[in-house]
């Protein structure tokens, strides 16, 4: 779950369209991430790495293609807030050959390797709870478990 959260680039971009005028840019290549702990304003804290550690590409839904990745916003979120979710699962590579740690936190990128704030969208914690990771493994982000609140 996580209740806003966009990273400091977005939300300059989402102000900047508010109140200049200027146009958003659809995202349609999406990056996930898994993070040890918060990943903070810009998403580079504590981000897993090594260990065939790689985001997994998971697309945002086309103008048109209908709810195939992640679920219409609905006000399913606490106290009636705003909620987007993952309607399918995410697979992430077999850690190997170590483990990746306890996994905390996911975060969502436009780049699949870069850390730069820019292309940072956003985080938040995984609904259900912390995940451990050991050697031979995969992360799996179960339907739901990416939830997105926005006051």
């Amino acid at each position: 779950m996580a209740l806003g959260g966009f990273g400091d680039t977005k939300e300059s971009d989402i102000l900047k369209a508010i109140f200049k005028g200027t146009s958003l840019t659809a995202l349609t290549t999406l990056w996930i991430g898994a993070h040890t702990g918060d990943p903070g304003e810009n998403g580079a804290n504590n981000e897993v790495t090594g260990n065939a550690y790689a985001r997994v590409s998971f697309d945002a839904d086309t103008t048109g293609g209908g709810d195939v990745r992640w679920e219409a916003l609905d006000a399913g979120g606490p106290a009636g807030q705003t909620r987007v979710r993952n309607k399918l699962a995410i697979l992430f590579p077999i850690a190997t050959p170590a483990g990746w740690g306890v996994i905390t936190y996911w975060s969502i990128w436009i780049h699949a390797t870069s850390t730069a704030a820019a292309n940072f969208v956003c985080g938040g914690t995984i609904t259900g709870g912390s995940v451990t990771i050991s050697a031979e493994n995969r992360l799996e982000f179960a339907i739901d478990d990416l939830q997105y609140y926005i006051d």
